[in-house]
């Protein structure tokens, strides 16, 4: 098939090749000729496959939670809803096997105060995970945005700091009717949020290291030392000095 190499880019030329594709197509039996320019491969027949969908829910294993320590933290701002939330949320650690005595729970006054809430509890508790409950709505200013931007962003800091893994449990609807479907009955993720405590203090036990001859346990990636009593001890980088002979 000839083509004028000034006229590539020209409409006129454009609309020529596109007629000869389809002559050439149609004494091919459906095969184009040009598939990358046209966009056009062989002819297909029968219904297409149906498009990819987003998950909107996440399985879990069975796990148990028998050896940890969770802690709740809930908001009074919008209570109903809330302990609607950490009722959910505390069946279901329960069910996981985490003991009543090691379910951890907290109030504080709004979602604003749950980030150094969630500092204090994961300094003093020795948690192995944390859940922060709270309801924001939108109302007619800009608070809404500020509060959940700056809470989201300060718990992020916070689980990655202390290595206690800490679940953003915190609804931000539009709408009192949102809040209420997602706080509530099927819309809820509570449930969620507490197995996702649950494997995530799996995870943290198993990655933290094995215990040395002093019970204690390496944090993270840098030269601290947790304690059989929880605590951490800074551990000398410099070489060891030879004693006696």
């Amino acid at each position: 098939m000839a083509v004028d190499k000034e006229k590539v880019s020209g409409g006129e030329t454009r609309w020529t090749r596109l007629w000869e594709d389809r002559a050439l197509r149609e004494r091919r039996g459906g095969q184009s000729a040009c598939p990358l320019l046209c966009g056009r491969g062989p002819a297909r027949s029968g219904a297409r496959a149906p498009p990819l969908r987003m998950g909107k829910e996440v399985t879990f294993a069975e796990m148990d939670g028998k050896k940890f320590r969770i802690g709740v933290l809930a908001t009074r701002w919008n209570a109903e809803l809330v302990e609607a939330m950490q009722k959910d949320v505390v069946d279901t650690l329960k069910a996981s096997g985490v003991e009543n005595d090691n379910i951890i729970q907290f109030k504080v006054p709004g979602t604003w105060e749950l980030p150094l809430a969630a500092r204090f509890v994961s300094i003093t508790q020795k948690l192995d995970a944390i859940v922060c409950l709270g309801v924001l709505v939108k109302g007619e200013t800009n608070h809404y945005e500020y509060i959940a931007e700056n809470v989201a962003k300060s718990l992020m800091e916070i689980q990655v700091q202390s290595t206690v893994p800490i679940v953003f449990g915190v609804l931000t609807c539009l709408t009192e009717e949102q809040a209420e479907f997602r706080a509530t009955g099927k819309g809820s993720h509570a449930k969620d949020w507490a197995l996702t405590a649950v494997e995530m203090a799996t995870l943290r036990s198993s990655q933290m290291g094995k215990p040395d001859q002093t019970g204690a346990k390496k944090i993270g990636f840098g030269n601290l030392l947790e304690n059989a009593e929880g605590g951490a001890k800074k551990v000398s980088s410099e070489p060891g000095k030879k004693i006696g002979f």
